[in-house]
């Protein structure tokens, strides 16, 4: 679990996970354990979710993806099409195999102008969020 309830500023649910946004203005994303991929539609609702959440001001986004089995390249796209107009620090947890794999492909192929690290686990994905954050 990546927040505690004192973190907690507001949370909703999708189909794939919870997204939180919490009381240091970091956003979060965890599976629920129930839905390995995500799709189109699903990416697509959570970014008007977080463009309300941040308003004019951008803010860090961490992704837990350590059970993600698949990204096609339309969601990939979507991401790196979208990821900075809310986001202006990204952090991924990831394990090694396929989310490892699609970490390193996202900041190979398309260098945002945003910081993106990715961590194996969610502490220092956080710590890293908290330090000063960046604005482009």
């Amino acid at each position: 679990m990546i927040n505690k309830p004192i973190d907690i500023k507001e949370q909703k649910e999708n189909e794939i996970g919870i997204l939180t946004l919490r009381v240091d203005n970091i956003i979060t994303f965890e599976p629920n354990g129930v839905k390995n991929t995500t799709n189109l539609e699903i990416l697509k609702k959570d970014v008007i979710l977080f463009l309300d959440w941040t308003k004019d001001n951008k803010m860090g986004f961490l992704s837990d993806n350590r059970t993600l089995k698949s990204l096609e390249s339309e969601e990939r796209a979507f991401i790196q099409n979208n990821i900075e107009r809310f986001c202006n620090k990204f952090a991924m947890v990831v394990e090694t195999g396929m989310s490892y794999y699609i970490f390193n492909v996202f900041q190979l192929f398309n260098r945002p102008s945003i910081p993106m690290k990715a961590f194996k686990d969610c502490e220092s994905a956080l710590k890293w969020l908290q330090e000063k954050q960046y604005y482009p």
